[in-house]
């Protein structure tokens, strides 16, 4: 209630009691109600929703490098070939020629002057796409993401009751003859606004709360859903992990900001919220007592002028509905006295009796035992159902930690193996290497060692050449 509202009340409150006072039955109204029963409760029940700021914090982080990637899609050409007849093809290309004389059994006929006149042909179709695989893991983040936040609306729009309370007044009074039974009771509850402004991208977020904050993520994620790139992505085939670490996935500051914020969502387990419940209630202070008093006093005015006297129903006659009270005709005493009945007679009706109430009395509270044991069991059945459904979700996370385990042994498996591959593959490269430089040695070697030969036949002809010529020298001089 508002200072407005307040003042008004305490006018209001000042001439209703100036009012009331100036009657002399207020006097005995008030004082026959406040000796009379009176049972007053006040209840106060207020919830607040914590909301773990980090998941937020983390989103909004990436919007920024989400609407770059968007804003600047990356795309591939889309090659596709075909072979056609030859009045089917759009375009003939250098592939065309090039795969036209690998397969000459496609030629139909060459003309005398060298005129090729082929029956069919390789046709190539170049098309532009977005397919790639760095845009379909953005699509398959944007699609986690709005799952993300929409199942954890889904608890905050279920408990969007923020505050709830309750006055009630139940009394039992006499004034003079008449008996007065009066309750009363009024709740409110109240509700978190639903209806949320539109929000810009480039909007402070350091003034919203967390609620608005994400309300302004899920509709920032929509308008990214109806983005041209999304939309040319819709049906496509999404990414599974782990997800590939390509060059620009990698190196493109955008790209990396978007694998972080899914390294993020995929170990971040906890829901992310909580709610606080703080309940109250207690007896109403005196001032407020005396002011509903006064308020069933308005009431009590107000019944007393709506009830009509019996004069006026008097003229309705067909109102009238007419009772003949049950008339005991003879007492117990005279009924006795009459028939001149012993004390033993007596003792077996009053025991018969006895024995029909008990056995009556038995029966009503085997009665009330089977409705308790009804209440009961179902209260049982109940706290079974929520205990399976407790072991289920149990079951559920352990199940689901137990894949992200295994498939955090096989990425680590598998990267042991691409290690171990590469290991191998680096000592075959050296075992070859080391055979090549053996066999460059032994290749030198033997040149090394035919060489050596090749001199030494070259001096033992040497050697034989001077021999003959030294012995053709002596010849000649003994010749002379």
């Amino acid at each position: 209630m508002n200072n407005n509202s307040n003042q008004k009340y305490l006018e209001l409150k000042e001439n209703l009691i100036n009012a009331l006072q100036s009657d002399e039955f207020y006097e005995l109204f008030n004082n026959s109600i406040k000796s009379g029963k009176n049972n007053f409760s006040l209840y106060q029940k207020y919830m607040n929703n914590i909301i773990d700021p980090s998941w937020v914090k983390a989103i909004e982080d990436c919007i920024i490098p989400i609407d770059n990637i968007i804003r600047n899609p990356m795309r591939f050409i889309k090659q596709e070939e075909e072979i056609v007849n030859i009045e089917q093809a759009k375009k003939i290309t250098q592939e065309s020629i090039r795969h036209l004389a690998q397969n000459t059994n496609m030629i139909q006929k060459i003309d005398k002057n060298g005129m090729v006149t082929p029956n069919k042909i390789l046709n190539i179709l170049k098309e532009e796409t977005f397919a790639t695989y760095e845009n379909r893991f953005l699509y398959t983040l944007l699609k986690h993401l709005q799952y993300f936040i929409d199942k954890r609306l889904r608890i905050l729009n279920d408990s969007k009751v923020q505050a709830e309370n309750k006055v009630s007044l139940e009394s039992e009074f006499n004034i003079g003859k008449e008996q007065i039974k009066y309750e009363f009771s009024l709740s409110s509850i109240e509700k978190t606004d639903k209806n949320v402004k539109k929000f810009k991208l480039d909007e402070d977020t350091s003034q919203m709360d967390l609620m608005h904050r994400i309300e302004r993520l899920r509709m920032i994620l929509f308008d990214f859903q109806n983005s041209q790139l999304i939309k040319s992505l819709n049906g496509c085939l999404q990414v599974r992990p782990p997800i590939m670490r390509t060059n620009v996935i990698l190196k493109n500051p955008n790209f990396k900001k978007v694998l972080e914020l899914w390294t993020f969502i995929e170990s971040y387990n906890d829901v992310g919220l909580s709610i606080q419940v703080l309940e109250n209630q207690e007896m109403p202070n005196e001032d407020y007592i005396e002011e509903m008093f006064n308020v069933t006093l308005i009431n009590y005015y107000l019944f007393n002028k709506h009830v009509k006297p019996e004069k006026e129903l008097e003229k309705a006659q067909s109102l009238y509905k007419e009772y003949k009270p049950n008339l005991v005709h003879k007492t117990v005493e005279e009924f006795i006295n009459e028939f001149e009945m012993d004390i033993d007679d007596i003792e077996r009706i009053f025991v018969d009796k006895v024995k029909k109430a008990t056995q009556k009395r038995k029966e009503n509270e085997l009665k009330i035992k089977k409705a308790i044991d009804r209440v009961l069991s179902k209260e049982r059945a109940r706290k079974r159902k929520l205990l399976e459904q407790e072991r289920r979700r149990q079951e559920m996370e352990r199940l689901r930690a137990l894949k992200e385990e295994q498939r955090k042994q096989r990425t680590l498996q598998a990267m042991e193996e691409r290690a171990k591959r590469k290991a191998l593959m680096e000592e075959e490269r050296a075992k070859k290497q080391a055979l090549l430089a053996f066999e460059k040695q032994r290749r030198e070697e033997e040149k090394a060692r035919q060489l050596e030969e090749k001199a030494k036949a070259l001096k033992a002809k040497q050697d034989m050449l001077d021999k003959i010529k030294y012995n053709f020298n002596s010849l000649k001089g003994i010749i002379i």
